[in-house]
Formats: C-alpha cells, sequence, structure tokens
C-alpha cells in the first residue's frame, strides 16, 4: 500500500483506550477498505487517557535518521531537514487541531475525490444527471433508502434483530449446534470461527478454504494494558446490557448473557494468536499455514467442520489454509460442550453489538453515546448513506468515477510510467551484484508477468440488482438481504477459477496497492489525479510523485512478503539459498535503520514498517532512474515532488495510534530517511557530514 489504510482491528476500542473518538469510515470496491477518517473531541480532557502514561522520548538526533525535527519549518534548509524545507508553508497553513486531528495531501485528495461523487449522486437523485448506467440508479436508490431510514426507530427492526438472534437463543447443547450450523453460516451470523473462500497460496489459480478461530473484542495485547483495558472491556458490557435491554431481553437474562460472553472472549484471546502488535522482524505478516483436507477435518473434536463444509461448499478441496495458527490448535478448548453456554452467549452479543447501527436513534444513541466513544454522537445520516454505499456497491461507483473524471491520455501516459519504471527495475536486477543469475532470471520473470491495473474497472455488475430498497423494509432487513447475497456468491465462487480481472481496489481511492496473490499492482483513477500527476506537467515532478508511487508498488513484489511469492502469485521459493541470506541481511539492516525514530511524541517501529519502507526506498530511486532520462529532468524537482506528496500533519496521539496499528510510518519522515540513502540527494543539496540530514556513506541502504 502506498499509504495508511483503514486499521483493520477494534480500531475504536483502542482508540477509546487511548483516548479518542473515532469514527472508521470504510469503503469497499470488492475486497479492498478505504481511508480512515478519524476525528477527536476535546482530546486533552478525555478521561481514557492520562498522556503522561504514553511513552515520549527524546533522543539525539544525529544519532537517528530522519532530519531534525525541532528546526521551526520556516527556518529549515535542505541540509536539516527537507520535508519542512520543501513544505514549510503547508505546514504552517494545515496544522493539526481537535477539530481537524490529521490532515494532508492524500486526505484532502480524498475528501475532494468523496465531495465530487456526492455531488454527483445528488444530481443523479435530483434528475439533474441522467445519462447513468442502470447499475448506477440502483445504487443511488439504496443511497437514498440509507439516508430515509437511518435512524428510524421501527419496532419490526426489533423483532427483525430478535429474529436473528434467536437463531442462537433456540440452540440448545453443541449437537444442536451442529445440527444447524450451515444455516447459522449462510444467514451470515457471527460465529466463534470463520471459513471463507479465498485465493490458494500454494495456487493463486483456485479459491481454497480459509479456516480461523473467531475473533476476540479485545484481544490479549489490549487485555495486557492493564486498567486501561478493563476500563474499555467495562464500557463495552454496559453497552451490550443496554442494547440487549432496548430489543426486550430482561436485565437479569441480559446481565447473565453478557457476563458468559465477555468470559468467552477472555478465552479466544487467550486461546489465538490474533496479532495487532507485531514489533519484531520473526512477528511480520506471513502467508497463510495450510494442511491437507483429512488432517484439517481430523483437527475437529466437536465442531463438526465436515457436514458444514459439506452441506455448503461439497468438499474442503485438497488443502485448507489456516489464517490463525494457534486458534486453529486450540479450536478444541474454544468450541466444546463445556464452552458451548458461553459461546452461545459471545454470539448473541457479537451479533447484536455488530447491528446496533441498524436499529434505529435509540439504539444507536446506546452505541455511540457511552464513555467508549466519550460524547460522539450518532453518525450523521448522510455519512452513513455514504460508508454503506461504497460497502456494497463500490466497483459501480469506480467504474462511474473513474469513467467520468479519468481521460484516456491521463491513463496512457501513466501506463507508459509504469512500463518504464518496469522496465527500470529489470535493468537494477540484471545489473545486481549480490544475487545469482538464476535468482535475476526468476525475479525478472516476475516482472514480466506482473499484471497492471490503471484507472478504473470497465466491467462491472450490479449484485444486487434484484433488490427493492423499499423505505418501509428495516433498514437492518436490507442490510441482512445484501449480505446474504455476498455470502453465496462467495460460496458459488469456491468451485471457479480465481477471476484475476476483478479489481481489489476502487478507482475512487487515492491509494495503490500490489497484491502478491495476484501478482498485480492496481493504481486507481484517484491516485492519477492532478495531485499526483499532470499528463501536460513537468515529468520529473510527475515521476516525483506518481513515479515513486509505481515504484513502491513495483518494489512491494520484493519486499520481505512480496519475496515470498512467484511470478504467478503462488508462495514458491524462487531464491537461492545464499541470495535470500543477502537479501534477510538487507531486511533487518533496513529494520534497524526506522527503528526507534522519534516523531511527535512517539517512536517508529521499524520492524513492523520495513515493508513499507523497502518499497519507498526501491521506488524512489528506480523513479528518479527513469525520471533522468526525460528531455526536461530536473533534480530539484524531482525530489521537491517527492517531498510534496507526503504533506501530513497529525495530533500527537494520532500518530502514537498509527504506530501501534499501522505498518506506515507517517509521511514527513518517509520523505526524509528514503533520501538519506540516496547518494544523488547529498550531491543536489551539497549535505555534509554534520547535517542533520547526513547518514554515514556505510549506513545508507540501496536495495536494488
Amino acid at each position: 500500500m502506498k499509504h495508511k489504510n483503514s486499521i483493520l482491528i477494534c480500531g475504536g476500542v483502542l482508540a477509546a483506550i487511548l483516548g479518542l473518538s473515532v469514527t472508521l469510515n470504510t469503503a469497499y470496491a470488492d475486497e479492498t477498505t478505504d481511508n480512515s477518517t478519524i476525528s477527536t473531541e476535546n482530546v486533552q480532557n478525555n478521561t481514557l487517557v492520562d498522556n503522561d502514561t504514553i511513552e515520549t522520548r527524546s533522543f539525539n538526533q544525529v544519532t537517528y535518521p530522519g532530519g531534525d525535527w525541532n528546526v521551526d519549518p520556516t527556518d529549515a534548509i535542505p541540509n536539516s531537514n527537507y520535508y519542512y524545507y520543501v513544505n514549510a508553508q503547508w505546514q504552517e497553513d494545515n496544522q493539526a487541531s481537535d477539530d481537524k486531528p490529521v490532515t494532508g495531501i492524500n486526505q484532502d485528495t480524498q475528501m475532494d475525490v468523496s465531495d465530487q461523487l456526492d455531488a454527483d449522486i445528488q444530481e443523479i437523485q435530483s434528475g439533474q444527471i441522467t445519462d447513468v448506467s442502470d447499475g448506477m440508479k440502483h445504487a443511488v436508490e439504496f443511497y437514498t433508502y440509507l439516508q430515509n431510514t437511518y435512524g428510524v426507530d421501527d419496532p419490526n427492526a426489533y423483532k427483525a434483530m430478535m429474529s436473528q438472534l434467536n437463531q442462537i437463543n433456540d440452540l440448545k447443547d453443541i449437537d444442536d449446534f451442529n445440527n444447524n450450523l450451515s444455516e447459522l453460516y449462510k444467514s451470515g451470523l457471527n460465529l466463534p470461527f470463520s471459513l471463507r473462500s479465498d485465493v490458494g497460496v500454494e495456487d493463486s489459480s483456485q479459491y481454497i478454504l480459509h479456516f480461523a478461530a473467531g475473533y476476540p473484542v479485545f484481544p490479549q495485547q489490549i487485555r495486557n494494558w492493564g486498567n486501561k483495558s478493563n476500563i474499555g472491556m467495562s464500557i463495552y458490557a454496559q453497552m451490550s446490557n443496554k442494547l440487549l435491554g432496548l430489543i426486550g431481553y430482561d436485565s437479569i437474562t441480559a446481565n447473565n448473557i453478557v457476563a458468559k460472553a465477555m468470559k468467552y472472549d477472555e478465552l479466544l484471546a487467550k486461546n489465538t494468536n490474533q496479532d495487532i502488535f507485531q514489533n519484531d522482524l520473526a512477528a511480520q505478516p506471513v502467508p497463510d499455514y495450510t494442511v491437507n483436507s483429512d488432517d484439517f477435518i481430523n483437527n475437529f473434536d466437536s465442531l463438526d467442520i465436515n457436514k458444514l463444509i459439506t452441506e455448503t461448499y461439497g468438499s474442503t478441496g485438497s488443502r485448507v489454509s489456516i489464517d490463525d495458527l494457534e486458534g486453529y490448535r486450540h479450536i478444541n478448548d474454544l468450541i466444546n460442550p463445556n464452552t458451548f453456554d458461553e459461546m452461545k452467549s459471545w454470539m448473541v452479543v457479537n451479533n447484536l453489538v455488530q447491528n446496533a447501527e441498524l436499529l434505529g436513534s435509540k439504539a444507536q444513541q446506546i452505541y455511540h453515546n457511552n464513555n467508549l466513544y466519550s460524547e460522539f454522537d450518532a453518525q450523521d445520516p448522510e455519512d452513513f448513506a455514504n460508508e454503506n454505499l461504497y460497502n456494497y456497491y463500490g466497483s459501480i461507483l469506480s467504474n462511474y468515477y473513474g469513467s467520468k473524471y479519468t481521460s484516456d491520455q491521463t491513463i496512457a501516459g501513466a501506463t507508459k510510467m509504469v512500463t518504464d519504471i518496469n522496465q527500470a527495475f529489470a535493468h537494477r536486477l540484471e545489473s545486481n551484484t549480490w544475487l545469482s543469475q538464476s535468482t535475476k532470471n526468476n525475479a525478472i520473470a516476475k516482472l514480466n508477468k506482473m499484471a497492471i491495473k490503471i484507472g478504473y474497472p470497465t466491467q462491472v455488475t450490479d449484485s444486487y440488482s434484484d433488490v427493492n430498497f423499499d423505505q418501509y423494509i428495516p433498514l437492518i432487513t436490507i442490510i441482512d438481504n445484501l449480505n446474504q447475497i455476498d455470502i453465496e456468491n462467495s460460496i458459488e465462487s469456491f468451485s471457479k477459477p480465481v477471476d484475476r480481472s476483478i479489481w481489489t481496489m476502487g478507482g475512487y481511492e487515492v491509494n495503490a496497492q500490489y497484491d502478491p496473490s495476484r501478482n498485480e499492482i492496481t493504481i486507481p483513477s484517484a491516485q492519477i489525479s492532478k495531485a499526483f500527476y499532470d499528463v501536460d506537467g513537468n515529468s520529473s515532478e510527475n515521476y516525483g510523485s506518481l513515479g515513486a508511487t509505481i515504484g513502491h508498488e513495483i518494489s512491494h513484489a520484493f519486499d520481505n512478503i512480496g519475496a515470498l511469492y512467484d511470478a504467478d502469485g503462488n508462495l514458491n521459493n524462487w531464491w537461492t539459498d545464499n541470495d535470500f541470506a543477502n537479501f534477510q541481511d538487507i531486511v533487518q539492516k533496513m529494520s534497524i535503520e526506522y527503528n526507534n525514530i522519534p516523531y511527535n511524541s512517539t517512536v517508529l517501529d521499524g520492524y513492523k514498517s520495513v515493508g513499507e519502507n523497502m518499497a519507498d526506498n526501491s521506488g524512489l530511486v528506480i523513479a528518479l532512474d527513469v525520471a533522468k532520462k526525460q528531455p526536461d529532468f530536473n533534480i530539484n524537482k524531482f525530489f521537491e515532488s517527492w517531498a510534496k506528496s507526503w504533506q501530513y500533519s497529525a495530533l500527537p496521539i494520532i500518530d502514537q495510534m498509527y504506530a501501534i496499528m499501522d505498518e506506515h510510518i507517517p509521511g514527513p519522515v518517509r520523505v526524509n530517511v528514503t533520501l538519506q540513502n540516496m547518494d544523488d540527494f547529498y550531491k543536489t543539496y551539497d549535505i555534509k557530514k554534520g547535517d542533520a540530514m547526513w547518514l554515514d556513506p556505510e549506513k545508507r541502504i540501496t536495495i536494488w
């Protein structure tokens, strides 16, 4: 990924413990989330955080890379802090505040794209825009439905919720659970495990089943925080009690259910390894572990997984991917006759809380207006409508936005940049001095086979075309219907080859990605907007921004994770032992280089962020290789464009949260440390030993 994406764990819980009120707005194009929107209210006075307890460290700036962050931006020169030197005026005009705790060129551009789409949707609603696809018309009907139904207190919504929960309440024992498991699974209820059809890691041309134990509301890493996590769990329990009471449970029953649910959540936390705070090289994300189907089936004592798979998917296939090996090993401790009552209660609470937003204003008030979320009110209907529109109609919105706002000339220009950067990367690999020829050949073959998606999907379908968005149907029922369709499509996909034409990132996203299982990069329309690429502009500026992004994504094919996949996207070792040992040494050195850099009252984790930092390192170097060949080459414009493409300002608590939860380091640090590894930067700005932007030559890292 080019930059921070949506937080993948329970961000609201973590943010509350740190002292934030958080809204995590996600927008889905097929499978991929959009950028987080984070807001704070009176952060300093929030009772769940004591900033004195958050470690802040002061370091000698010469000891750590990144430049001098103590210098006033208006006084910065290239030798002290290059990011500040280029962006001094921007930093002065865009300081983060409680009202806007994080801002930057990526966030602002994404907001511009969203505002444009919002305006178009309103004009489609009003009839001002009529020339749109049937899918887009249906999407706007869904948007209108959401606006009209969000926050409406409808007794039928409570009945619909109770109908779902009664599927759980009516279960008598573990045998009854197994007998009804296929129906529970297909209904989309949260279960104490997950089973899904997804791309195989050893053969990415086929879908295989992926299994994981249930995800705890409070993972062990959060529980280890002591009193703060206890506060969060107490608030969650209170909220759950109130929601149960709202839909008709008496207080004694509700208290009993919640107590059992919290006990089961603790059991999940102790017996799973949903690691959200990876902080060493060995803990970096690794490909899924796979087992043969017979061993998989035989692993379960009480859970009749074979019956579920047979009734749902027909067969297990030859192998099953294990997403959480620890949970897989302990699944019989989690699901058995002795844990059944607690497991059942956990399912009730989990499914109710997940659907609270869909039950009207009273449930929304309970969900939002409690100490876990400070005094954060329920979402505005427009925001809720937008969030769910992107969630379910992301591919159609991608097609609409891209086809309307991205010219063929822009896509052609960006495509040529990708081709040129890919070729420059191949030249770097061929000239490499530490790789054997066989590994070089395999790496270049991977480059040559890399799929490129630029702009937007040209072919999309409306999966929900048969759904009638009648405003008198409860919101929870409509959302449940849409989810049922998604589940049915996922089950159906299991027997089919992987469709590599599907876009896994929205054309409206200001972002980019590399997918190792598809050996594919995606550069969406919003990323090739004028904020990062001007088809008529200076080539050095284009290569310093969009070119660096393209190089970054291509480089992910050869980072600490991408290097494990071959040209076909399969988990397959294509390295010699000696070459891979040398590569791991570089990974270690880069992890150390970025580790413990102090920034904005937090300390950065070089091990967790190493894949992104490797991609920055290679991407900018290779973009510069191509930029130098252009007739209007200007190295100053190239470096300045790089710095401008990472304009960013955030409150300390935002960067503290990202440091814990995200694999990306803040943009300003990315700018400076990447430059400190490039000899051309020193020559261009006459950086000398003793300058804050100096890094000794023997410490500079060039990967390829």
